[in-house]
């Protein structure tokens, strides 16, 4: 199969991560928002299990202060989804979403297929510490895009209009953002 994007955010993002180790499926550009790249994280994935089960079960004691942190992260229009989803989320998924996101399996990709790679963070995401080290020596040809004043899957959610219409522009060659060097 072949596909003109493929777009993954987050967790989606290690999900594309595994996609792209099928060699019967193709891209032409691949655009990662926020991905992890940690292959290999006991002690980190320990520890945010602590933190995000007890966010949660004060998320679903008291809702309407899991909507206010929620909106105050990820704008007004996001913020109450993301809580509601994030209460009714249980517990064992939280347990193995925070795995996943500590286990990634990095594929091997060539030259050509880095090209066609985005890997794009909010300058607040706690993930692009790792990206910084972890992608120049990975994949020395892929793009990295910060945007300025986000944290974790800010952007898309601040403005999925203008998101859209950047992902657009990506895959017709336009080189809107911010090119980093790595």
């Amino acid at each position: 199969m072949h596909f003109q994007l493929g777009f993954g955010a987050s967790l989606g993002g290690v999900v594309l991560f595994e996609l792209l180790q099928y060699q019967d499926l193709t891209f032409d550009h691949v655009f990662f928002e926020g991905v992890s790249f940690y292959e290999r994280a006991p002690l980190l994935c320990f520890g945010l299990t602590r933190v995000f089960l007890s966010k949660h079960r004060k998320a679903v004691k008291d809702p309407e202060l899991s909507k206010r942190k929620m909106s105050e992260i990820y704008g007004e229009t996001a913020g109450p989804a993301m809580a509601k989803r994030f209460i009714a989320v249980n517990e064992e998924s939280i347990r193995n979403i925070i795995h996943d996101c500590g286990y990634v399996n990095l594929p091997a990709l060539s030259p050509e297929m880095q090209k066609r790679c985005v890997f794009a963070y909010g300058e607040k995401d706690s993930d692009l510490k790792e990206c910084k080290k972890v992608l120049p020596a990975k994949y020395p040809g892929a793009e990295r895009r910060i945007w300025n004043g986000y944290a974790h899957c800010g952007r898309m959610t601040a403005d999925s209009e203008s998101y859209a219409a950047m992902l657009k522009a990506f895959m017709e060659g336009s080189n809107e953002g911010q090119r980093i060097a790595i």
